[in-house]
């Protein structure tokens, strides 16, 4: 790679970081992110509830919470991925 063409490299990466669509992806991003972790401690809240619940009843209610929980963090997961290609090649 050529002297200008690391250059012009560089001035791409400045142009992007001072973008306003470059920033508010930036900042979705990072409220996703800290969505994700709440989800995920409440994930494992409901699993060790689960595990100590002797009633049949309360435990379903509690696996489908924990299963509607783990699908909606999975999906997140995945949109977050998303927005970090879109971020990479922007």
């Amino acid at each position: 790679m050529s002297l200008i063409e690391k250059i012009d490299e560089l001035i791409k990466n400045i142009q992007k970081f001072m973008s306003s669509e470059y920033q508010e992806q930036k900042q979705h991003a990072a409220s996703m992110k800290e969505a994700l972790k709440k989800m995920k401690k409440l994930e494992k809240k409901l699993q060790s509830e689960l595990e100590e619940e002797d009633d049949p009843e309360i435990a379903a209610r509690l696996q489908q919470k924990l299963a509607v929980t783990h699908l909606q963090r999975k999906k997140g997961v995945e949109i977050l991925r998303e927005v970090h290609q879109k971020m990479k090649h922007a």
